[in-house]
């Protein structure tokens, strides 16, 4: 299964709001080339990066995902974002585990070789940004 069909028809079941699917969608990337903020993606959804934060945070809960032991957090991001990874780790989306271990073997790729290999895999479709898929597996 390709990462994008995974992760939107995950988005389908976890997200109620047409609204807030294409918020989340937009904050990884899916639609555009750039990674936003949360204050731009409010800027364009018209609401306030705090609100951006709530519905990720909602997303990030639903996740199904493997337990993995908290590290101690260092200050207060560190603690939302322990949260996060006790939710939702790259195993809530298995094409996102082949990727991370193709990424793993692979001592040195340029970024065309990365894309030619997911696409031969079928795990990522031509319209689908890479950083996208970075940017899923990062978080």
């Amino acid at each position: 299964m390709k990462i994008e069909d995974e992760f939107f028809g995950y988005l389908r079941k976890a997200v109620r709001s047409e609204r807030d699917r294409k918020l989340v969608a937009y904050y990884y990337g899916f639609d555009q080339a750039v990674l936003p903020t949360l204050d731009e993606v409010g800027q364009e959804f018209g609401i306030t990066g705090e609100r951006v934060r709530q519905v990720l945070r909602k997303f990030r809960e639903k996740a199904p995902s493997k337990k993995v032991k908290p590290e101690k957090p260092k200050s207060r991001f560190s603690k939302y974002e322990k949260k996060i990874r006790e939710k939702v780790t790259i195993h809530s989306f298995p094409s996102l585990v082949q990727v991370n271990e193709f990424l793993d073997r692979s001592t040195f790729l340029s970024f065309e070789e990365v894309v030619e290999h997911l696409l031969k895999e079928n795990l990522l479709d031509k319209n689908v940004n890479l950083i996208c898929v970075i940017n899923l597996i990062h978080e």
